[in-house]
C-alpha cells in the first residue's frame, strides 16, 4: 500500500508541471510581446521571426513583411499602451486578444492567431475586432 502511495505521488508530480505546460498563455503573449518589442526598434528580421511559415512564404522577406505591417498595422509598429485580454481556440488556432492604444490615442483591438510551429508558437494571423453595439 505504501509503494502504491508513492506511485501516485510521484504520477501527480509529473503530471502537474505538464497540465501547466499544456496552457499556452503565457508562451503566445510572449511571443507576441516580443514581435512588437522588435517592431519598436525596426527589426523587421527579428519581428519576421516570430510569423509563421504560411506568412512568412506569402511575404518571402522581412522588408515586405515590415512593408505590409507598417501599411495595415501600424498601430503595432510602435504602441503607446498594449493590454492582453482574453485567449480562446478557434479553428485550430490559439487567438489572443490584444488591445492596441497608438500613439494618436486610437484604441485598436486585434485577434492574434496562433499556431504551434517545431515546439515554438508563431502569429499565423493578425485580424481586427470589430466594435460590437455599434451601428447607424
Amino acid at each position: 500500500m505504501r509503494h502504491l502511495f508513492t506511485m501516485l505521488a510521484a504520477g501527480a508530480a509529473l503530471a502537474a508541471p505538464a497540465a501547466r505546460a499544456e496552457d499556452p498563455g503565457q508562451a503566445i503573449r510572449t511571443v507576441i510581446s516580443d514581435q512588437i518589442a522588435a517592431f519598436r526598434t525596426q527589426d523587421y528580421a527579428r519581428a519576421f521571426g516570430y510569423a509563421s511559415p504560411n506568412i512568412q512564404a506569402a511575404f518571402g522577406s522581412p522588408t515586405r513583411f515590415g512593408e505590409m505591417v507598417a501599411h495595415g498595422y501600424s498601430s503595432v509598429l510602435d504602441p503607446a499602451e498594449t493590454r492582453f485580454l482574453g485567449h480562446h481556440a478557434e479553428g485550430g488556432h490559439e487567438v489572443q486578444r490584444l488591445m492596441v492604444r497608438g500613439a494618436d490615442g486610437r484604441v485598436v483591438l486585434w485577434d492574434y492567431h496562433m499556431v504551434e510551429v517545431d515546439g515554438r508558437w508563431r502569429i499565423d494571423a493578425v485580424t481586427p475586432v470589430q466594435a460590437q453595439g455599434v451601428g447607424v
